[in-house]
């Protein structure tokens, strides 16, 4: 399942003038904060097991391409929790950093994938897209995560 802000539903928040429709429910909304440094010890760390547990081969290649690589991963981090706390649905369904990756798209446009379980709670959430905003500095990563879809409904309604 792949959602991301640059690849919303082609009818995600539409309205048409004076139809009065419903425009798609925002599921969930998450949110989270992390320090560069502590990342920054973890990729010191020799054979860091939070890195290869914590974040797919494609994440830590892309970091290591970064200027900043701990401030890249830091917010890669930020935003795997935002999409977590996003999908509220799924908590206490266990771990997931290997179901989220986060792929940078450059200019500003980064995109959450979901993968096995993770990807299969969405659907049954009813969520069809995941806008994902992420930012860092030299001492803080943050990222916003915005799952939206036609929740509550079973998943026949609402989707072609």
């Amino acid at each position: 399942m792949r959602v991301s802000s640059s690849e919303p539903d082609a009818d995600a928040g539409r309205r048409r003038s004076g139809d009065g429709g419903p425009a798609v429910p925002i599921h969930g909304l998450g949110v989270d904060l992390c320090r560069v440094d502590r990342l920054a010890r973890a990729l010191a760390a020799e054979n860091s097991e939070f890195i290869t547990t914590v974040f797919r081969p494609a994440e830590i290649a892309r970091s290591r391409r970064s200027p900043r690589p701990a401030g890249w991963l830091a917010a890669c981090f930020a935003a795997k929790e935002a999409v977590i706390k996003s999908l509220a649905g799924a908590e206490g369904r266990g771990a997931f950093w290997q179901d989220i990756e986060i792929e940078d798209r450059g200019r500003g446009q980064t995109i959450a994938v979901l993968h096995g379980r993770l990807a299969a709670i969405a659907d049954q959430l009813g969520v069809r897209s995941i806008g994902v905003a992420c930012a860092h500095d030299r001492d803080y990563a943050t990222a916003c995560a915005i799952a939206s879809g036609p929740c509550g409904l079973p998943p026949e309604v609402g989707t072609s």
